[in-house]
């Protein structure tokens, strides 16, 4: 299933977006942003429409 509208913290991560679990290591983000700033109001962030998180690998974003 999908989370829509979630905040969660994947690795350093801190994730916003649409989120779709894939198995127990691939997190699908839909419309979502991304940041390993912990402040309320990040200093950075990276958004896309379409991301792809593997647990200890890789963060692929489109644009």
């Amino acid at each position: 299933g999908t989370f829509v509208g979630g905040r969660t913290r994947w690795e350093v991560w801190n994730v916003s977006g649409d989120f779709t679990l894939e198995g127990s290591d691939t997190l699908w983000v839909e419309g979502g942003h991304f940041t390993s700033c912990d402040l309320p109001e990040p200093h950075y962030r990276f958004e896309s429409d379409k991301i792809k998180l593997v647990l200890g690998h890789i963060i692929v974003a489109w644009p």
